[in-house]
């Protein structure tokens, strides 16, 4: 697959995911329709629907019925996450779930106008999940090379990294040092992490503002435990943090151990 062909087929899924979160009761179908039939019709993401909808980790009729009324709660793995949210919408585009129902049944909104209810659903699970897999994105497109005639492998089109997935290593000299060393990184960013969200909670900002800077920051930690961390894409998801208390320099540490 040509480079060119990668970066306007993530454009196209920019735009249609742009339509989706604008959407009123008068369009939300039609654009949902379109954005799904895209991701399973495009030649690139169609390679991105596979991995998301064949994700082994999740069992999306399992996650559906733990939820209740106001408390629908999505995995904290963020692989799982996007996988149960665009999984969510496929069934909802294939009637599977209405998502009138879905949202009577399991969100709390404040109006039965159907247009707050599209909002409430768009807020909860479309704006996430097109914020996430547009970080991958993101990371994709910095591995394409410059000139969109060349080729591309699909080995960067990965996006989902499974937990079993472990660092293949040729060790030369003292294994048991390097491997100290690994593990030495590994808690401390551990911790680091760990502080950086306990210091967000401690903020005085909106509880809104506070679980999106969350998302954020897990989004990081995931990031930052594949085998070759984009130290790039962490260090600006870190900079969209507020640069309040002790955030900044936590957040600089973390950088520093990348």
């Amino acid at each position: 697959m040509k480079a060119g062909k990668i970066r306007r087929s993530i454009q196209r899924f920019e735009d249609h995911s742009s339509d989706l979160t604008s959407a009123d009761m008068n369009s939300f179908e039609d654009r949902l329709n379109l954005l799904i039939s895209y991701c399973k019709s495009d030649t690139f993401f169609q390679q991105i629907d596979k991995q998301l909808i064949e994700n082994k980790s999740v069992d999306f009729d399992t996650w559906y019925k733990s939820n209740s009324r106001g408390k629908v709660k999505f995995p904290t793995n963020i692989d799982e996450r996007l996988s149960i949210m665009y999984e969510l919408l496929c069934r909802i585009n294939s009637q599977e779930i209405s998502y009138l129902s879905f949202c009577c049944e399991f969100l709390v909104v404040g109006s039965s106008q159907i247009d707050a209810h599209i909002y409430a659903l768009n807020e909860i699970v479309s704006e996430p999940l097109f914020r996430e897999l547009g970080y991958r994105l993101e990371e994709i497109e910095e591995e394409l090379p410059s000139d969109n005639s060349d080729e591309v492998t699909s080995s960067i089109f990965q996006i989902i990294h499974h937990a079993d997935n472990v660092i293949q290593q040729n060790i030369i000299g003292d294994g048991n040092n390097q491997n100290a060393s690994i593990t030495n990184t590994n808690n401390e960013l551990n911790k680091l992490f760990s502080d950086l969200k306990a210091e967000i909670r401690t903020l005085e900002i909106s509880q809104e503002e506070i679980q999106e800077n969350i998302e954020s920051i897990v989004a990081c930690e995931d990031l930052a435990q594949q085998e070759t961390p984009k130290k790039g894409v962490i260090k600006r998801l870190l900079s969209t943090l507020p640069s309040l208390g002790s955030v900044a320099s936590i957040a600089s540490a973390i950088i520093a151990v990348l």
